[in-house]
């Protein structure tokens, strides 16, 4: 009885699954990003100033490829400023359309009758953002540590899975 109603108090029989993926998807993205970059690392590692320097390495690595993202976005940018300027004469154009055929409909009634619940989705929007850039700050840090250490880390499973060695190999061919 008791199973059942914390089931449904907490929203259902998906909730748990649900909550176990959001905070494993990060870490899983990680590591398959960590395996598709070692190769890129270890291939920089063999060139003169970041031989020995791993590290060093996967900084440079990392910061192409916030240069990259970070150019995608200046490109991406301005037409967006752009296009949301023009939504009020966009919205007015719609609202001319739709009165032309029949349709009384008005953006300015529809934003009044909404007006209660503009601070809940302010809010709901501005934990998506938050909970966003966490995730995307935790794969970045993570990936990082996997490609500088995930050797070590291998090899430290290894160790302690000694007597199920048959399992670790399979698995660790499994997951890459």
């Amino acid at each position: 009885a008791l199973l059942p109603a914390l089931t449904l108090l907490c929203g259902g029989p998906s909730f748990l699954p649900i909550r176990v993926f959001n905070v494993l998807l990060p870490f899983i993205l990680c590591g398959i990003l960590a395996l598709i970059l070692t190769p890129v690392v270890d291939a920089l590692q063999r060139l003169r100033p970041f031989h020995a320097h791993r590290a060093r390495a996967v900084l440079l690595l990392s910061v192409v490829g916030i240069a990259i993202v970070a150019g995608a976005v200046a490109l991406v940018l301005p037409t967006l400023i752009a296009q949301g300027r023009d939504l009020p004469a966009l919205a007015k154009t719609i609202e001319e359309q739709l009165r032309a055929h029949g349709f009384a409909f008005s953006f300015s009634s529809l934003v009044k009758a909404v007006n209660g619940q503009q601070l809940g989705l302010a809010l709901g929007v501005a934990a998506a953002f938050v909970s966003g850039a966490v995730s995307v700050v935790l794969t970045l840090v993570i990936s990082v540590y996997l490609l500088i250490e995930g050797r070590a880390v291998m090899a430290t499973s290894l160790n302690r899975c000694l007597d199920r060695r048959v399992e670790f190999d399979f698995l660790a061919l499994a997951v890459g």
